[in-house]
């Protein structure tokens, strides 16, 4: 047998995805979640479009076509709760935009829960619930129609399509941290109970999770006791002034992270 490829990128999650020969499907981007999200320049937002081309110019039996500009539903304040509600948005549009479609989410919130108090365990059930939201919808009314697959994907014809990814941008050191190990410690724990939480999911294969803790720490990101020894320094000038928010070059470094995943996700497809 063939080997399998490995399963991390860097820090980045790559699961193996096998698709049989079928229609291309037409796959929408999207955001939610915080500020993060809402913040995010237009112009420096990720594009499927590179990955995958457009229904003009992707390539001959590639499985995958990105048709239109990604959505974004997100809300400066917004805590892990509020993202089902977000991502059923999302769904409901990808739906008109592209009939037989599916859509790759890529998400980012949980830093305000930490932030409001949260217990761990509480701010992890929100998050299994935004999961659930993406890969588990409310399910249709009962038909006389045969059973489908759980991954049920259809082409031009119009019919329901269940392509579903998700890529989870976890929690990430920022500058004001330095002067509340607390809540950094409590950005470590998160980051490594949201990992378990996409483990531990049915459609965990499915799902990108991003290691953001050390991103924007430079140098010291790689250093002995980075994470836990409190020797990872967030860059400034990857952040705002307020400390807190990215800069044009922090979303700049987000945005080759997320277009590695996107490459990852075309790339098992083809």
């Amino acid at each position: 047998a063939a080997p399998r490829p490995p399963r991390f990128l860097g820090t980045i999650e790559l699961p193996w995805l096998a698709f049989p020969t079928m229609t291309p499907v037409r796959i929408t981007l999207a955001f939610v979640g915080d500020s993060d999200i809402s913040r995010w320049p237009p112009l420096l937002l990720p594009s499927l479009s590179a990955a995958c081309g457009t229904s003009d110019t992707s390539e001959k039996g590639s499985p995958l076509q990105c048709v239109s500009a990604p959505i974004v539903e997100a809300r400066s304040g917004a805590m892990l709760s509020e993202v089902p509600i977000q991502v059923r948005l999302v769904l409901d549009k990808t739906s008109n935009v592209s009939s037989g479609g599916g859509v790759v989410i890529v998400a980012c919130a949980g830093e305000n829960d930490i932030g409001s108090g949260l217990a761990l365990d509480s701010v992890v059930e929100s998050f299994e619930r935004v999961l659930e939201a993406v890969f588990c919808p409310p399910s249709p009314a009962p038909t006389n129609e045969p059973r489908r697959d759980r991954e049920s994907v259809k082409g031009d014809d119009g019919a329901s399509c269940s392509f579903r990814r998700m890529i989870v941008l976890g929690p990430k050191f920022e500058p004001w941290l330095k002067d509340d190990p607390g809540a950094r410690k409590a950005y470590v724990k998160l980051s490594k109970a949201m990992r378990r939480a996409c483990d531990r999911h049915e459609r965990s294969r499915d799902v990108f999770f991003v290691d953001c803790l050390t991103t924007f720490c430079g140098q010291t990101a790689h250093i002995p006791g980075a994470i836990l020894g409190g020797k990872a320094i967030p860059d400034e000038k990857y952040f705002h002034e307020d400390g807190l928010h990215l800069s044009t070059e922090g979303y700049k470094i987000w945005m080759e992270v997320v277009d590695k995943c996107l490459a990852g996700i075309v790339a098992v497809a083809k």
